[in-house]
């Protein structure tokens, strides 16, 4: 307002699809406002793009690469996003070690809870503008965060008035998140090392007394528009109320049809089961895989949803990765493919053969030997023989946190190794 803008207050504990949320609120703006633009930048590529060609690439450039811990704030997630994977590809180029990169995120938002657990919590009101959030952006990836920590209102503001007050800098409440866990990390740091931070000063000019005299005649002309749009406002919610009830009702029966669809395919495929061996004839490595099988002299070719995990395996229900040319039984209704099981824990003896190959070098890590000794062999085709491939994907991702993988991770391998069963295997396949 200092600086002329016109400032739109929006609740923070409302859904995103709220007409009164800050996005539904800036999508309305740029309709009625002339010559608007609305960059849409919880979506666009270009954000975290424009970081992981700049940003990321200029910080390390001024620090000479000893940047130990990068820290910022998440909203759109375009910034950690993007400056995480530059500062990553940069330090291995250089056989470095990458840098901690630490998400700040306010107390009411669900980022770091969804970082954490993978389950979207519940939002809460927060004061702090200009990061957190109530839904995961696309923008963000969470692949390269190491950590997200929470600051609270108060935090973020008396941090914001220090910095204006002992270094001068006129930054918002985020900025002030952002250094108060900077300083907390700071602290805990066994060794000192560069940190990067970003702090916009934007108080190009000082406020004369014609501009304060300015801002109270624009407060007064602004006081009597909200109240217009506030008569306004009311009166299309009372029109909308109705409208609100049909909608809830019919997410309600999508929501209900979503969680039945499951039951429903397994019903319709017990009516008249068939089993073929399907084969991946192609996968986009994120999210979807086709899989190919003949029935009737015809080929059948079906699009399967997956799970992106690691930022490079594509997994199955099984999970194990998805590769093309792999083969898996598929169960079909005989008389409408369209209803079928993808059954991936039960894999053909090619697909196994490839899977060893995956497996072979954590196995020997395991046994601490050559990956070509023949106890891996044993060991490879005791764990498939005696837990499937469920125990191959507990081998595959020893060393993957839980919150990259919530089925198959570090801590279901360490249950796995330690079970009796499994040391009866490993056992069998020492000498």
């Amino acid at each position: 307002r200092a600086l002329g803008a016109e400032v739109h207050i929006c609740p923070t504990a409302v859904e995103k699809e709220d007409p009164r949320s800050y996005y539904e609120v800036a999508a309305r703006l740029s309709r009625e406002v002339e010559n608007a633009w609305y960059p849409d930048q919880y979506s666009h590529a270009s954000n975290p793009l424009a970081h992981i060609m700049s940003t990321g690439p200029e910080i390390w450039a001024q620090t000479e690469g000893k940047i130990t811990h990068f820290i910022a704030t998440m909203g759109t997630g375009g910034t950690i996003t993007g400056c995480a994977q530059s500062l990553n590809t940069l330090s291995k180029e250089e056989g470095k070690t990458p840098p901690q990169i630490i998400g700040v995120d306010p107390v009411g938002s669900i980022l770091k809870e969804y970082f954490e657990t993978g389950e979207m919590g519940v939002p809460h009101t927060y004061t702090v503008e200009g990061f957190g959030e109530d839904f995961i952006p696309p923008a963000t990836s969470f692949t390269n965060i190491d950590e997200i920590r929470q600051v609270n209102d108060e935090q973020c503001f008396m941090m914001a008035r220090r910095l204006a007050r002992k270094e001068g800098l006129f930054s918002g409440g985020s900025a002030g998140g952002a250094i108060e866990i900077a300083l907390e990390v700071a602290k805990e740091c066994d060794q000192r090392g560069e940190k990067a931070m970003i702090v916009v000063n934007y108080a190009k000019k000082p406020i004369s007394a014609e501009d304060e005299l300015l801002n109270k005649k624009r407060e007064t002309l602004k006081a009597e528009m909200l109240k217009r749009r506030a008569k306004e406002d009311h009166k299309r919610n009372l029109q909308g109320t109705w409208g609100i009830g049909v909608i809830t009702f019919v997410v309600a029966l999508i929501v209900l049809a979503a969680a039945m669809r499951p039951s429903f395919i397994q019903w319709m495929v017990s009516r008249s089961p068939v089993e073929r061996m399907a084969t991946v004839v192609h996968s986009d490595q994120v999210n979807q895989f086709i899989i190919q099988w003949e029935y009737n002299n015809e080929k059948v070719i079906k699009t399967v949803n997956g799970r992106f995990v690691e930022g490079r395996w594509l997994l199955g229900d099984a999970g194990m990765p998805i590769l093309k040319g792999s083969e898996f039984i598929v169960v079909f209704n005989g008389s409408n493919p369209d209803y079928f099981l993808l059954k991936d824990h039960f894999i053909s003896p090619q697909t196994a053969e490839v899977y060893f190959h995956v497996l072979k070098y954590p196995l020997a890590e395991i046994l601490d030997v050559s990956s070509d000794d023949s106890e891996v062999v044993c060991l490879y085709w005791a764990i498939l023989d005696e837990f499937g491939v469920d125990g191959l994907a507990h081998v595959l991702f020893s060393q993957t946190p839980l919150r990259k993988n919530w089925s198959h991770n570090e801590r279901t391998f360490r249950a796995f190794h330690e079970s009796e069963d499994f040391i009866k295997l490993y056992r069998s396949c020492s000498p």
